[in-house]
Parts: C-alpha cells; structure tokens; sequence
C-alpha cells in the first residue's frame, strides 16, 4: 500500500490493467541493473510493437482546392497525400480492441452476449489491418508486432466512459486451451 502511495488499497476496487502495470514497472525499476536499463521483467514482459500512422496532408488537399499545385515545384513529402510515420516502441502488455457489443435483442428478447476468436481480435497487430484514429488528429494506424516476449501478457478493453455512465462490453473472447501459436496471426521480422 505504501509502495503505490495508496493508489492500490485492500479491499479498493481498481483498474486490474493499471495495477498490472505499476507491478511490472515497479519489479523492473527495483530489479534492474546498475549498468544497463534492463532487468529480468524486461527480459520476460517486453516485446516491440512497429507503428505505421498515415496522416492526412493538409498542406497538399490546400493546394489542391485553390489550384496553386500546378505552377509550383513541390519536394516528395509536400506532394504526397498522406504522410507516413514510423516507430517502434516497446511495450510490456498487449491492449486488445474487442467488437462493439450488440445494441438490439434477439428474437426472444433477450440480450445477445457475442463471442469472438482471440485470433479475431488479434489481427489488430499483423501489419495489414487499419485502424482509424480521430485523437489528437484524424489518421490511419497499423500495427505489427516485430518481437515477441517470453511471456506475452493480453488485456481486453472492456470498459468505455462517456459523460453519464462506465459501459462495460460484455463480448466473450474464445481463448484456445491448448497448443496456443502465435506465429501464424501476428507475423515477426526474422
């Protein structure tokens, strides 16, 4: 309790993904070595994730529209429509987006849990699937997972807040029991 500075009490509720994640940077901030910014938790929970945003060029759809593109030389970056930013950053859990859970009942009206494949809501993060994103500007993100960790840690996005209430998303994930291979869903740079 201390060690959280009374973030995480108990008996409190808290967020799960929030308290997994002060552990693992907490053991990784007491358990890494003098030399190097590495530790055993490191070692085990951190993968790579590469992001590809395409932003929108505004300075190209601007030139467009009044007509000026025709007599100015513009360089490779200014003329394309989109822009194009790479990085990778590490991570230490994977946030998984599950589909949006049904807004009518069903004919015996009742509510419809839905249920969805684990390798479904993986497909986020082979490279090839865009995800639209509005926040802090309008672009385009992929994802592709360069490396994988040891032990690679999943959490699903269950709740969404709006103005008067949490919504919790109620969508079952199929995880499978046995042989869980990962290299066929998410691809690796070799």
């Amino acid at each position: 309790m201390k060690a959280s500075k009374k973030r995480f009490r108990i008996g409190a509720q808290s967020d799960p993904v929030e308290f997994m994640s002060w552990l693992l940077n907490t053991l990784h901030g007491d358990l890494r070595t003098s030399k190097k910014n590495s530790s055993i938790i490191y070692n085990c929970f951190q993968g790579e994730l590469e992001v590809v945003k395409e932003i929108p060029n505004k300075g190209f759809f601007e030139k467009r529209e009044n007509g000026d593109d025709q007599n100015k030389a513009t360089t490779a970056d200014e003329h394309a429509d989109v822009i194009l930013e790479t990085c990778r950053m590490p991570f230490l859990m994977l946030g998984l987006d599950l589909p949006p859970p049904p807004l009518f009942k069903d004919v015996m009206e009742k509510n419809i849990i839905p249920q969805v494949p684990l390798f479904n809501i993986l497909k986020k993060f082979d490279g090839e699937l865009v995800t639209e994103v509005v926040r802090p500007r309008i672009a385009r993100m992929r994802y592709r997972v360069t490396r994988l960790p040891q032990y690679l840690i999943l959490h699903m996005r269950r709740f969404t807040k709006n103005n008067f209430f949490i919504e919790k998303n109620p969508t079952l994930v199929n995880f499978p029991v046995k042989n869980l291979e990962l290299k066929d869903y998410i691809p690796t740079c070799t």
